[in-house]
């Protein structure tokens, strides 16, 4: 009991520690050392609480905590949203508040097809009389954050091993794109609880053979179908997986593997959820077909689109050791931890086999999309949109071999490696995030909504992602009619358009490096920040280290 309340005590310091350092102003030195102080200090504690302490439930709250603080890294240190995708989804929040009705219909914005979020967050708006700005800067985080409850009860309900289920919930807390993306306003954040959840209570509605869940599976059908297109398209897979592997399982392992035969049945839900999003997709869209088949070509490299590889510059020389570790981090981790669940689930003689071949091969699913994805196919479909899927729950699986294990020198490896695994994933989170100098890549800040509110967009524009939203936000000038577009990655930069708007410390920060990587966008920040050496090239507006230029064609 003691080293219970001690464990508790040094979890809640740290969590003091790790927000006061985003609120005093240290050097940057100082911040990132307490910042990493306090991570290792609150890990520690919930490993040491699940490894070595009986009564372990408590440490679900330490879990739900610590996803969401690491949440709100990327939400505290500027003004406005992150994220254009917010933007949109915000901007439709705005449209139901303001006018106190949704339609959805085919003639709306692809964002209205999905209204579960804003319909949702609209109602606590309304009940709670805060800036709809603030709630959708931190909704997202508590409903990712509690995510955690959904994966605890699935993978406790399956293995009845809470050390299991609170393992899985600590692995999924840390995965970039669940700690990043999933902190922003939009559709996906809502959608993946939704996805858990789903699978949870139709596998205990069979279980328990209780027609309330039944109902609640029955009812949860047109939320998924409602909350996100993708979410709901790879709830299909998953579900398609586990009806293969209930089927093919028992036949091949029957005589040499434990298995317990009367699993959820869940045809009959796979075949509602298709039908229901299949039509909805149809009346949502009525090219649905014709779109498809656009999607399946792009997404499969038919048309002539690089490969996301290609997009973000793969090929090029990676400059700095962070990036290095970054990229073969990455590598390995997701390659070393893959493999130890093939090998795992080849061994056979284990129960609930159909449930971890399952969450296995949607895994590997994720990874062989991502991996052609990435190096190979030119696609709509990035590595980091598909992988949290997988995550979400090859990390069951892979808590429960754990505890599994009966080797304890290979048990020990395996643990060492998910610890490393942990903080690999919270090391990807940029530094500028807890060092309080904001992220480089100018997300809106005050200083973005005053540019917004002053100059007047009337024509197509060059601007970085912070000032276009703010830009979208405040004067609802449409992304697709200009900004978001990097002057150093366009080719006929001074041809294209008539104004930009220049964040000089983004293109400070890269100038060496696109040196190295790119000499011609080398020259193009040289020609942005040396615009007084241009006569046609005019600065018309400065906003410390915001300027915004104008020229003739």
């Amino acid at each position: 009991m003691n080293k219970k309340k001690i464990s508790i005590i040094i979890f809640f310091w740290s969590i003091i520690l790790f927000c006061l350092n985003l609120q005093i102003n240290f050097s940057e030195d100082i911040k990132i050392m307490i910042f990493w102080t306090s991570i290792i200090f609150m890990l520690g504690i919930i490993l040491y609480q699940i490894f070595y302490l009986k009564n372990t439930r408590f440490v679900l709250v330490e879990i739900i905590i610590f996803f969401f603080i690491l949440h709100l890294l990327y939400q505290i240190s500027y003004y406005g949203l992150a994220e254009s995708d917010s933007y949109r989804d915000y901007d439709f929040l705005k449209t139901i508040i303001n006018s106190h009705h949704i339609i959805i219909g085919p003639n709306n914005s692809d964002v209205a097809g999905w209204p579960l979020l804003h319909i949702f967050t609209s109602f606590i708006t309304i009940i709670i009389k805060i800036d709809p700005l603030i709630i959708a800067k931190v909704l997202p985080s508590f409903i990712e954050s509690i995510i955690a409850i959904s994966i605890f009860l699935l993978v406790n309900t399956l293995y009845k091993n809470e050390k299991a289920a609170l393992v899985s919930c600590l692995i999924v807390s840390t995965i970039p794109k669940f700690v990043s993306f999933e902190s922003f306003f939009v559709r996906e954040s809502f959608a993946l609880y939704f996805f858990i959840f789903f699978f949870y209570i139709l596998y205990i509605s069979r279980q328990r053979d209780d027609y309330r869940f039944l109902a609640l599976s029955i009812i949860l059908i047109p939320i998924i179908v409602l909350s996100h297109h993708f979410t709901s398209f790879m709830l299909i897979i998953l579900l398609l997986i586990f009806i293969i592997a209930s089927k093919i399982i028992p036949f091949l392992f029957r005589s040499n593997a434990n298995i317990d035969l009367k699993k959820i049945n869940i045809n009959t839900f796979f075949i509602l959820l298709l039908v229901a999003i299949l039509f909805y997709w149809c009346y949502f869209t009525p090219d649905i077909l014709k779109n498809f088949f656009q999607i399946y070509y792009e997404a499969t490299g038919m048309k002539e689109v690089v490969s996301y590889g290609q997009q973000i510059g793969i090929g090029q020389t990676i400059v700095t050791l962070r990036g290095n570790i970054l990229f073969y981090g990455f590598i390995f981790f997701n390659g070393i931890l893959s493999l130890f669940l093939l090998i795992a689930i080849l061994l056979k003689k284990q129960k609930h086999l159909i449930e971890n071949v399952s969450f296995t091969f949607f895994l590997f699913f994720c990874l062989f999309v991502s991996s052609l994805s990435f190096f190979v196919i030119g696609s709509i479909i990035f590595p980091d949109r598909l992988l949290p899927f997988g995550w979400l729950v090859g990390a069951i699986p892979l808590s429960f071999f754990i505890f599994n294990l009966k080797n304890i020198k290979f048990k020990k490896i395996i643990v060492f490696v998910i610890i490393s695994f942990l903080i690999f994933n919270i090391y990807n989170i940029d530094p500028k995030y807890y060092t309080g100098k904001g992220p480089l890549d100018g997300r809106a800040s005050e200083k973005e909504y005053a540019i917004a509110e002053t100059i007047n967009i009337s024509h197509p524009y060059y601007g970085y992602i912070g000032v276009s939203d703010a830009i979208y936000d405040i004067q609802r000038f449409e992304f697709k009619n200009g900004g978001m577009i990097n002057p150093i990655s366009t080719a006929d930069f001074l041809n294209k358009s008539t104004l930009a708007i220049i964040y000089k410390d983004l293109y400070l920060h890269v100038l060496e490096t696109e040196k190295i990587k790119s000499l011609t966008s080398y020259k193009r920040i040289i020609t942005v920040l040396s615009y007084e050496h241009f006569n046609d090239i005019n600065k018309i507006c400065d906003v410390g280290d915001v300027f915004i230029l104008t020229w003739k064609k």
